[in-house]
Formats: structure tokens, sequence, C-alpha cells
């Protein structure tokens, strides 16, 4: 029996917002799976959610298991030590802050590689032309940054009131009488008549300001959340005391900062604030793939896109 996982990459390397998938291939290679195979070819033309990663199984082709938790429970039944504990009532906890953990931690990854404007512009957007064949590699981040804007309004993280603009405001309950004042600094600027150039100018100048600040609210609107996050994981440590959960969060937050974005918020308030988790995360070695595979070609690209019109 031979399981195939598709993930973000450019077929040499997992691409670094798909941090599932880096997760996934440490355990394969950690654990010497040689049952799963790990493609990173960007392949989500034969994805039934249009989603990476997904898993399939070679016996049973058209059945698909989509995302990290599914994935892992799988993997988790290949391997010497299951966590299935003795007891239900701790196997439904184990299983409860699994998904909650990974949920808000791919939030805050979707935030901060997708939504995030001087990231999304200045590095994610621009990588997936190694990812997939011209012009096949237009669409898919658009999709993800929408998806980015729809899970972070869901979650409180975003306001609706400028979404349709590309700009969304932000909104926590905490930052609510800032985040008014600033947009209603906005509105007035907006709303002030433009005489001439030198005016347009300033004006330009003091929204960009504006924007700079809003951009400090949002990214503690997502600190605050996985200082949140983080205070629980110490909490559930004291329970069951699991490696694979340090290695989710370590992972996330390794490549939550990675060096080649712009905006750094992440690894910043990590060495600020978490020294010691900020070590752990620096000093943690990303395993490298054990394959390499070609891009997924144009024609069966253009092929499942015209299929999923029909």
């Amino acid at each position: 029996m031979t399981y195939k996982i598709y993930a973000w990459g450019d077929g040499k390397s997992i691409a670094p917002f798909d941090v599932s998938s880096h997760i996934l291939n440490h355990l394969i290679q950690e654990n010497n799976l040689k049952d799963f195979e790990l493609i990173v070819n960007s392949n989500i033309f034969q994805s039934h959610s249009g989603r990476l990663p997904y898993l399939v199984d070679e016996d049973c082709p058209n059945k698909q298991a989509t995302g990290f938790v599914e994935i892992l429970k799988i993997i988790k039944d290949h391997t010497a030590k299951s966590n299935q504990h003795t007891s239900p009532k701790l196997n439904l906890l184990y299983l409860a802050f699994l998904d909650d953990l990974v949920e808000n931690l791919e939030l805050i990854t979707m935030y901060n590689f997708f939504f995030l404007k001087k990231n999304y512009e200045g590095f994610t957007r621009g990588i997936f032309q190694s990812y997939l064949t011209w012009p096949m590699q237009y669409k898919p981040p658009v999709d993800l940054r929408n998806h980015a804007i729809e899970i972070c309004l869901e979650n409180g993280i975003i306001n609706q009131e400028s979404v349709p603009n590309g700009e969304a405001t932000y909104f926590n309950s905490n930052l609510e009488d800032e985040l008014e004042n600033l947009n209603s600094e906005e509105k007035k600027l907006r709303d002030t008549p433009v005489i001439n150039e030198l005016q347009k100018s300033q004006m330009d100048q003091q929204l960009a300001v504006l924007a700079e600040r809003k951009t400090m609210v949002s990214n503690m609107q997502c600190l605050n959340r996985l200082k949140t996050l983080l205070a629980k994981f110490e909490d559930f440590k004291s329970k069951i005391n699991d490696p694979v959960f340090e290695l989710i969060v370590n992972y996330y937050m390794k490549l939550n900062s990675f060096d080649q974005l712009p905006e750094k918020f992440i690894s910043m308030w990590l060495q600020r604030e978490y020294p010691k988790l900020y070590k752990e995360v620096t000093d943690l070695k990303i395993i490298p793939i054990d394959n390499n595979t070609e891009k997924v070609p144009l024609s069966t690209a253009l092929k499942k896109t015209l299929t999923s019109f029909l």
C-alpha cells in the first residue's frame, strides 16, 4: 500500500506557507515511513477540495484525505507510537486540542502570508511562478488571499467594512476605540476635497501613515490570539505530553518567521516575548524532501480546469 501526499512546492522544496506539509514530511522521514511519498508539485488540479495538502491511497485513487489533521491521523496509524489514549476522555481532549491548535496556527499563517499586504505583494504572490506553469500561477494566490480574507472575517481578525475595495479594516474588542479613531481619521481625509497636487501628495502621505497604524493594530490582533494559544499549549502539555504538538508549534513559528517576508512582526515578537521558544525555533532544522518532481504539465492543468467548468 502506497500513499501519495500532494503539497505546495516547486518540485524540490515545500512552499514556506504550506507549514502542514513541512510537518508531515518531518514525521514521514523521522519514522522512515516508506509507504508515504510527498509530492511537492502544487497539484491542486486533482484535489477534490481545491486545497493542499491532500493524500491519495493508490489502492483507492478516487478517495482523498484532505488537510493536515486527517493526514496526520493516517500517518500516526503507521507509526510505532500511536497516540490513541486508553482513556476516551483523554483521547477526545487530544483530538479537540489538535483541531484547535492547527486551525488557529493556520489562520495566523494565512493572515501573515496572504492577507498582510506587504507580505502578499512583496513575497507570496511572486513565488507562485516557481510552483505552477504559466499562465496557471496567477489564480491560486488570488484564491488563497480570498480564502484568507474569508477566514479572518469569520474569526473576527478583520472587519467587513472595506473588504470589497481590497483593504480590510481590523477589529478586536480591546483595540476597538483605537480602530474607530483611525477609521474616522481616514474617512475625514478621503472626504476632503482635493484642490491641487500638493494637497493630494500630503493627503496620500497621511493615508499611508494611517494604513501603517492600522496594520500595527491587526498585527496586535494576531499576536494576542497567538499569546492565548501558546498559553493553552503550555497548559495542555501538563495533561498530555505528546512531542507532535511541540513539533507543530515550532514549525508554524519557524515558517511564520521566514526571512524573506518583508513584515517580520511574528519573529520580532517571539524574540522579545518568548526568547526560549525563539531559540528552539531558530535552532529547528527543516528536513528537506527526499525526492524531486516536475511541475504539473500545462495540458493536465488546463484539462482539469476546463472540466471543472463543464
